[in-house]
């Protein structure tokens, strides 16, 4: 398998899958020019140079949040969801959109429609464990993300005027079943890195081991301004003092849309002694 032939197999499988489900999901998203449809799920946005890892990593979020759509009335941002041929590779789409102006407007993280990769808080989390953990080498967001896979492990969002997660919620997390065997067939990854939240009843770990594939799991918190405040800051600081420069260059990148500002941020900083005793834990 390489990265076109993925992007391929992935798109038909999605294709297939959403056409299948018609008009289920009733809760998720529907398009707001043609209400009868819902929006198409997205396949993982697939790194051009993963298959080439001596590890290959995939990344579960949560759930795409869609409650902006609601009151968008931008054309960018409707053409996004509602043309299929976009939404179902927006990952990808956004992320080399990103850079489209970079000489002009440098860009540190890119836009990728998932909320904690996009402003960082998620990205410094997974780029210190596979540094760590892995051996990956120092690099950039722009060439990171073109190493690994990302996607959300709910394939839709549910419809309402704020974000709804439905991490621990196994009823709206088997209407995306099919599509995450998608995924773990065709990326045939090493390792998952995913919420522990979701793990936490033991039933999403039994549906993973029920596609009969081998790869570890790796369940880190939700990087929220809730878990770092709540428990992160409850590990040591002392690791950040040891950072080398490109990790602080990642940290001190962070965006202030992830609300991981003033005291968040100085909490956020006991992230790393939390990641170095979830590398303890699974050796």
């Amino acid at each position: 398998m390489n990265y076109t032939q993925a992007v391929l197999k992935l798109k038909a499988d999605y294709t297939e899958f959403f056409t299948k489900q018609g008009s289920k999901p009733y809760w998720a998203y529907h398009k707001k020019n043609s209400p009868e449809q819902l929006i198409s799920p997205t396949i993982p946005f697939v790194g051009k140079n993963y298959f080439e890892q001596p590890t290959k990593v995939l990344v579960y979020a949560s759930a795409e949040n869609l409650s902006y759509y609601g009151y968008c009335s931008d054309n960018g941002t409707r053409e996004l969801l509602e043309n299929d041929s976009i939404a179902i590779n927006r990952h990808r789409y956004l992320f080399d959109n990103s850079y489209r102006n970079d000489e002009q407007s440098p860009v540190f993280y890119p836009d990728v429609h998932i909320a904690p990769i996009d402003d960082g808080r998620l990205s410094v989390a997974i780029y210190y464990l596979l540094r760590t953990r892995y051996n990956f080498s120092q690099c950039i967001p722009k060439e990171f993300y073109e190493k690994i896979c990302f996607a959300n492990y709910g394939k839709f969002s549910a419809e309402s005027n704020t974000n709804k997660d439905y991490a621990s919620d196994k009823s709206k997390l088997s209407a995306s079943k099919e599509y995450i065997s998608s995924d773990l067939n065709i990326l045939n990854p090493d390792v998952v890195i995913m919420v522990k939240s979701m793990l936490n009843d033991g039933k999403q770990r039994q549906v993973l081991q029920s596609f009969g594939l081998t790869f570890d799991i790796l369940p880190i918190y939700q990087i929220t301004p809730t878990t770092i405040n709540r428990y992160i800051k409850e590990y040591a600081q002392e690791n950040y003092d040891q950072l080398d420069d490109s990790m602080k260059l990642w940290f001190d990148n962070i965006k202030a849309d992830g609300r991981v500002t003033g005291k968040t941020k100085e909490n956020y900083k006991s992230l790393f002694s939390y990641l170095d005793s979830i590398h303890a834990e699974h050796i």
